[in-house]
């Protein structure tokens, strides 16, 4: 019940998978992870936790303890449905970038940190942090 879903190291890919009701991340990744098409939901962390100069898209996390994405520094969180999370849909570190997300219904808010690539979709509008 402590553990999270998946853990990977350096360099690995996460694809196509459903993680769901662990103990703490749902997906848990190292440096220069890509982590595609994945559906992360009632984990008791967050949904993803990244860490630097990953590569996150086309996945769907809802319904996380704590944020739907953690991202750190260099990542890219591109296409993903981000919603009904217990803190931000996306929290993201320095000079990670985001685009083309729907984001919606996370409790603490939809994005903090990050910079803003253009057509993300937030609680309904094209107007994101």
């Amino acid at each position: 019940m402590g553990a999270s879903g998946v853990s990977v190291g350096q360099h690995s890919e996460v694809r196509n998978l459903r993680v769901r009701w662990n103990g703490m991340n749902g997906i848990y990744a190292g440096t220069g992870v890509t982590i595609t098409g994945n559906i992360a939901h009632h984990n008791g962390q967050h949904g993803i936790r990244a860490s630097y100069g990953s590569t996150i898209t086309g996945n769907t996390i809802y319904q996380n303890g704590s944020n739907g994405i953690y991202a750190q520094s260099g990542s890219l969180v591109k296409g993903n449905t981000v919603k009904n999370n217990g803190m931000r849909g996306l929290s993201l570190i320095n000079q990670s970038g985001y685009r083309e997300n729907v984001i919606s219904g996370n409790q603490a808010g939809t994005v903090v940190g990050g910079v803003n690539l253009g057509g993300n979709l937030c609680n309904g509008s094209t107007t994101c942090p």
